[in-house]
């Protein structure tokens, strides 16, 4: 029994200690507990402006959400080579410095989703997270704004350094071009969500030599359904992993989804683009539209010439109340093409009226 009793005390010096350990380097504003998955250090919510300068050193879960940190600067967090998730979602973060997770060799969940400002990423700036698994830059604006340019495109060596990771979140962004070769070694992923972006196109080589098993999400994107995403229309229907890629143009086929798009073949076997609908393009049929324009032009000149004139004249029939001054100049009493062309005015208002009848009658008949 005294040999058990001691036993249990041993095997519990480690824990208290690190009980201890975390408590004890616990940040000000932040409150730590140890568990099952070590250290846990919560952070959310405390009204930071700037990452604490110091952690636990057996921190295996930093969370930083909701807070006000704008800039990660070199080395951010120190060294903790414990740390495995650090969540950093819904600041104002608009910068990252190259190297700010330097120390943090073993970080396998990375969050920095809904940080608004966040329009652009450095090249290396995961360059040391070589065991990360799962990064989430969901709603980050990326390229909303860049050097005055809404384009923006998926850098090739942002994930070059990331051979294990299985999640990536690049939703809700402003990127309209995925490089080639950007997820060439993401050959782990099981998801990759580019919905709700500005991609019209994408191309085989942005996924080659190791081309992904996992799921694709591109729904929300202006796709062109072109020859160019032929090669993603087969991919849809052989592996069955991607859906949901509605078409933006050409003409003909907006509105479809890619898988039910028909590419027809030249003579010599090459894909052919749908057709872009030409809706100013003349039918083949007799159009009146021309004799009802030049109708429109004719009256519309017409009123504009006799609109003044016969303001006057009511004006005048309204002060001096006679009855028959209204008889001799007003058109409805004798209608414009009769013999009541007498005043010079209404003479060369009616030679007009005569010729846009001749005009009309001649459109109809060729």
């Amino acid at each position: 029994m005294l040999v058990l009793l001691l036993r249990a005390v041993v095997l519990g010096l480690p824990s208290t200690r690190a009980t201890e350990s975390c408590l004890r380097a616990c940040p000000a504003a932040c409150s730590c507990s140890n568990a099952e998955r070590g250290c846990s250090v919560r952070c959310d919510r405390a009204g930071l402006l700037r990452v604490p300068a110091e952690f636990p050193c057996e921190a295996a879960s930093i969370d930083l959400d909701r807070n006000g940190l704008r800039i990660l600067g070199e080395r951010a967090f120190g060294t903790l080579p414990s740390l495995h998730r650090l969540s950093l979602r819904h600041n104002n973060l608009s910068f990252i410095t190259p190297g700010a997770f330097k120390g943090l060799s073993w970080l396998a969940e990375l969050r920095l989703a809904h940080n608004g400002d966040l329009r652009y990423l450095h090249a290396r700036t995961f360059a040391a997270l070589g065991r990360l698994r799962h990064l989430d830059l969901a709603a980050c604006r990326l390229f909303s704004n860049l050097g005055g340019n809404a384009l923006g495109a998926v850098a090739r060596a942002w994930f070059a350094d990331l051979a294990e990771l299985e999640l990536l979140y690049l939703d809700r962004n402003s990127i309209a071009f995925v490089e080639e070769g950007a997820f060439q070694n993401l050959s782990g992923l099981l998801a990759l969500h580019l919905n709700g972006n500005r991609l019209t196109v994408i191309s085989w080589a942005a996924f080659q030599p190791g081309f992904f098993l996992g799921r694709l999400f591109l729904f929300r994107n202006p796709w062109r359904c072109d020859c160019h995403l032929e090669w993603l229309r087969d991919w849809m229907e052989g592996s069955g992993r991607v859906a949901d890629v509605p078409c933006a143009s050409p003409g003909s086929v907006a509105g479809l989804d890619l898988s039910q798009v028909a590419f027809e073949r030249s003579s010599d076997g090459l894909c052919m683009d749908p057709a872009e609908l030409n809706l100013t393009a003349p039918s083949a049929g007799p159009s009146l539209e021309p004799v009802a324009t030049t109708v429109s032009r004719f009256s519309s000149l017409l009123s504009k010439l006799l609109a003044p004139r016969v303001q006057v004249e009511e004006a005048m029939n309204t002060t001096a109340g006679l009855a028959n001054a209204s008889l001799s100049y007003t058109l409805p009493s004798r209608g414009v093409g009769n013999s009541g062309c007498k005043d010079p005015f209404f003479f060369a208002s009616c030679l007009l009226l005569s010729m846009a009848r001749h005009v009309t009658f001649g459109l109809q008949r060729h």
